[in-house]
């Protein structure tokens, strides 16, 4: 192989390896996920004794008589271009019902 070959294969493979390695891993955005809505249930003992289900798809915790909390991913900064990488933490949005009890 020609050192141009070489360096032209070198610097393909660092080009195409580059991105790949920027994305978080979907297991990895799961528990971040997760470990969000787990630490929200901490803070809230009222949600979390009655809680029923937590849907990672939809980012929404369903306790009570059918009472949602519902999250959103935190907004990207408009500052910057679009890049490959992990998602935007989850935030609370809004629930359906006290947070607290009555």
């Amino acid at each position: 192989m020609t050192p141009s070959i070489a360096s032209v294969l070198g610097a393909a493979a660092l080009l195409l390896a580059a991105p790949a390695g920027a994305a978080l891993a979907p297991h990895h955005q799961n528990l971040r996920d997760l470990e969000t809505l787990l630490q929200f249930l901490r803070q809230h003992p009222h949600v979390a004794a009655s809680v029923t289900r937590l849907d990672l798809r939809e980012a929404v915790i369903v306790f009570g008589e059918d009472c949602r909390v519902v999250f959103q991913r935190q907004a990207r900064p408009d500052t910057r271009p679009p890049m490959p990488g992990p998602e935007p933490p989850l935030v609370f949005r809004s629930s359906t019902c006290p947070l607290e009890r009555p």
